[in-house]
């Protein structure tokens, strides 16, 4: 009797334990991210009190991926922890619940990207971010607001701006100075270009390049294809920047084939090289070769991450919100973010709401360019 119940006593402590309560959710409730993700969320939260991070403690966004579903959040390092550290415990945590470690990455500027398998059905992504560096100054986050000392340098990047005209302009009437991206085959593209310049917006081009189901998608006319010439293709893209006028970037639109291609990839680099503009790779794809070229010959450049695509597929409000939060969290404890956004309703409503209390904390909306240098620093 005495056995059976120190087996029942056992056997309790453990379906009620983080690591049973996750097998009970992966093995015998579906293993779904409803089911998962409050186990998760609870030992990341364990993991940050281990090392002192202050709260609001991490929260998963999960969205379907090719492998399921994929949760992911951005944790902000402070001063004095590690990345080494953050990995360690946070890992480790994750790991006595059972979960499987897939992959880990570091990136040249020491944030720490961190891939697990948890259970049949979900990944879960961490992106450990080291504390800020120091890049404080005193600005006006927009016409009418007192000046504050900026915690944060956020770029939020219209894609496709002036495609929905309505919404376009209540986008370009938000505190601090958003980033246009126009594309040059859009009808009236100038016009578009030069209201946004009017509006204090900064303007960058929206380069139609070659996606994989091309023709099935087709990014339009005088766009960037893989079958042509060097010579024609800076042509295009000497034409692109001509058409909008005064631009400080080039913006993939579309382009997952053509980013893969080495000969298409340094004609277009070597034009933006030569024109003094920088180039922001925005197709995901895992084998572009624009990362390891624009280093080669020294252009600035940047890569677009999940987490910096606030709205791609989504249209209501909570959701984007949640999406707008990781951004957040990104820019306080790098000191900036890029994100990428849409003229949306649920973008609007998101960015309506958080925008003037995000500005008066010193996380202050700035132009691509003034956001880039930062980090072009780092």
């Amino acid at each position: 009797m005495l056995a059976l119940a120190a087996v029942v006593y056992v056997g309790g402590r453990f379906v009620f334990s983080p690591r049973g309560r996750f097998v009970m959710a992966t093995m015998v409730l579906g293993g779904g991210p409803d089911r998962v993700r409050p186990i998760l969320e609870s030992a990341l939260a364990r993991a940050a009190r281990d090392l002192n991070l202050p709260p609001p403690y991490p929260q998963l966004a999960c969205e379907a991926d090719s492998a399921g579903q994929l949760c992911s959040t951005v944790i902000g390092l402070t001063p004095g922890v590690s990345t080494l550290q953050g990995n360690a415990q946070f890992t480790r945590r994750l790991l006595d619940l059972g979960t499987e470690l897939l992959s880990g990455q570091e990136d040249p500027d020491g944030t720490v990207t961190l891939r697990f398998r948890a259970g049949s059905k979900v990944r879960v992504g961490l992106e450990l971010v080291p504390a800020a560096s120091a890049y404080d100054t005193t600005v006006t986050p927009a016409p009418g607001m007192s000046q504050v000392e900026v915690r944060g340098r956020l770029a939020l990047i219209v894609d496709d701006y002036g495609v929905d005209r309505a919404l376009s302009r209540r986008l370009a009437g938000l505190p601090g100075t958003l980033t246009a991206a126009v594309r040059p085959n859009l009808d009236n593209a100038k016009a578009w270009a030069d209201e946004a310049r009017q509006a204090g917006m900064e303007v960058m081009v929206n380069l139609p390049m070659e996606p994989r189901d091309y023709p099935t998608r087709n990014p339009g006319d005088e766009a960037i294809l893989v079958d042509l010439s060097g010579r024609e293709i800076r042509k295009r893209v000497d034409h692109a920047l001509d058409q909008l006028g005064p631009a400080a970037g080039v913006k993939t639109y579309m382009g997952s084939l053509a980013v893969e291609d080495r000969d298409v990839m340094r004609a277009l680099l070597e034009e933006l090289r030569d024109k003094g503009v920088f180039f922001i790779d925005a197709t995901h794809s895992s084998y572009s070769v624009a990362d390891e070229l624009a280093r080669e010959l020294d252009i600035p450049h940047y890569t677009v991450t999940s987490i910096s695509e606030v709205d791609a597929s989504r249209r209501d409000a909570a959701t984007i919100g949640i999406r707008f939060d990781d951004l957040v969290r990104r820019c306080r404890a790098k000191g900036y973010a890029i994100g990428i956004i849409h003229a949306r309703e649920g973008t609007l409503e998101v960015l309506e709401g958080e925008l003037p209390g995000l500005a008066r904390e010193g996380i202050v909306v700035m132009g691509i360019s003034e956001v880039m240098k930062v980090h072009e620093l780092e």
